[in-house]
């Protein structure tokens, strides 16, 4: 109980930042999550406010010395690194506006890709626009060159295509779209995903296998359907992206080895003086956490309604 009230008086946001290889346009992305704000806790997507007049942000916003909010940061992989931001004076709320002061939202924009050929794009899309509506179906599409699992996916989140069927769970949860694809079969998930990476915190958990991917400009948790190896499903909302914040947040504490000693260290800061707070809030990082390279299909909407 004890070290339950210890805890449950820091207030935390996880902040998880997008970076890019140097030979690819810079895509300045922080993503904000907490568990509080709300019954779905919050989600939220940062852009620099001067991007991309600067260049792309490689570090998460920094804080005023003794400003009693404490930071501590790891990675995830070679692109993206994370951070805690936590504080028993302020809210989740407050930790938020005081970290994105240098920052825009934009959770609303549109998807975005990083891995697609442009004009694959256009081309995939005229044979969309060009195929009789019985024949619109993803095994159909999948036949034509342009039309990459990537390149699909992308347009279907792009340009407002409704999806249907079995393999559908990898578009919007509410369908909509002038257009209608019918998903009969599934789609390879490290190529709908940001360059095929995946991390995949913890071997199992409840002898379930979850991972957290880049899925086209958006963090989302993939997980893998029991007794079916290497068929996954979405367990956050796509296109309903702000509803995911507690789940997301959720997944990242239960994992993180040392989160719980960083909220016990910034509590017990919080009861000294300002000189004094930084020597008991050390100045080190969460251990590193790994990624993978995922393999295999998106499984069965169906099979979600006897999980969520």
């Amino acid at each position: 109980m004890l070290k339950h009230q210890i805890t449950s008086s820091v207030k935390c946001v996880i902040a998880i930042l997008l970076t890019t290889p140097p030979y690819i346009e810079p895509v300045d992305r922080m993503v904000l999550v907490s568990e509080n704000l709300g019954h779905q806790g919050f989600y939220g997507i940062y852009q620099k406010k001067d991007f991309p007049y600067n260049t792309a942000s490689t570090d998460f916003p920094a804080l005023v010395p003794n400003s009693d909010i404490h930071v501590r940061k790891s990675s995830i992989g070679q692109l993206t690194t994370y951070a805690a931001y936590c504080s028993t004076r302020f809210s989740e709320h407050d930790i938020i506006q005081k970290i994105t002061k240098e920052w825009k939202q934009i959770t609303e924009e549109k998807y975005f890709n990083l891995n697609l050929d442009k004009d694959m794009e256009t081309a995939c899309y005229e044979i969309i626009r060009n195929t009789e509506p019985n024949h619109l179906k993803i095994s159909n599409l999948k036949s034509h060159s342009e039309c990459s699992d990537g390149v699909l996916v992308s347009l279907i989140l792009s340009n407002s295509i409704k999806v249907v069927g079995h393999y559908s769970s990898f578009a919007p949860v509410i369908p909509t779209g002038d257009l209608t694809i019918l998903a009969d079969v599934g789609l390879s998930i490290n190529q709908i995903i940001l360059w095929g990476e995946a991390y995949r915190l913890s071997r199992v958990l409840r002898s379930k296998i979850k991972i957290l991917v880049w899925y086209h400009g958006h963090l989302h948790i993939f997980e893998e359907i029991t007794g079916q190896q290497n068929r996954w499903v979405p367990i956050t909302k796509v296109g309903k992206e702000e509803e995911n914040g507690k789940e997301i947040y959720e997944y990242f504490s239960q994992r993180i080895m040392g989160l719980t000693e960083f909220q016990k260290e910034v509590s017990k800061a919080s009861k000294l003086g300002s000189k004094t707070r930084l020597t008991v809030v050390k100045d080190n990082k969460f251990p590193s956490l790994f990624y993978e390279d995922p393999t295999g299909n998106i499984a069965y909407t169906s099979i979600i309604g006897s999980k969520v």
